[in-house]
């Protein structure tokens, strides 16, 4: 298992097609705060559903009482469209969740480590993500994911809507996320600390 994540190269998921979920399902997951870029995931959410598209938003992590209490209150627009899941502990649910998703939304303002994409990527989910110097070197747009302006949620909107509509890209960027985590499981020993695993993520050339 890698350092702090939830798994390992026996959960490698190779999605059969890309073919969109009726609705399309939306997963945000992550600790729900601010700067994990929740504001700006409902916003987005909200104006394709306001579009007309048909979409299941799943939302899924902990918080402050505050901030789930406000969480509840910016998606009450679209709270028939969404699921807020709350905080998960147990892998089998995680993972499940990973499984189900058409496509996985990470806006945050700024990572040291983002475990969650390697764990999106583990499940071959099409990644839609914040252009931040955290995931530089591993997450490539237009290769594993796609990458949009951090604390912009019409651009974030415009990144999902692209998933959506362009069937090819979708399927690279999902294919491509598995086929990076797979050569990198092959690499890594279990045992690895942190700062090795990150250091390692990056020296992998696999786009070039």
């Amino acid at each position: 298992v890698i350092p702090m994540m939830s798994v390992s190269k026996e959960n490698l998921y190779r999605r059969e097609n890309y073919d969109l979920s009726m609705p399309t399902k939306i997963l945000f997951f992550s600790r729900v705060e601010k700067d994990k870029g929740i504001y700006e995931a409902v916003e987005a959410v909200k104006k394709l559903i306001n579009e007309g598209y048909d979409i299941q938003f799943d939302m899924a992590g902990g918080g402050t009482k505050q901030m789930m209490e406000e969480l509840e209150e910016i998606a009450k627009p679209i709270k028939d469209k969404t699921i807020i899941h709350g905080q998960i502990t147990e892998n089998e649910k995680i993972h499940q969740l990973f499984k189900n998703a058409d496509i996985y939304i990470f806006p945050t303002y700024h990572e040291g480590f983002p475990r969650v994409l390697y764990e999106a990527m583990t499940f071959s989910v099409p990644i839609i993500t914040t252009d931040i110097p955290g995931t530089a070197g591993v997450m490539i747009d237009g290769e594993n994911c796609v990458k949009v302006k951090p604390k912009n949620g019409e651009k974030l909107k415009e990144g999902i809507e692209g998933v959506i509509k362009d069937d090819e890209l979708r399927e690279k960027i999902g294919r491509n996320g598995y086929l990076f985590m797979e050569q990198f499981f092959k690499k890594i020993d279990g045992k690895t600390h942190a700062n090795q695993f990150v250091d390692l993520a990056r020296r992998i050339e696999f786009f070039k």
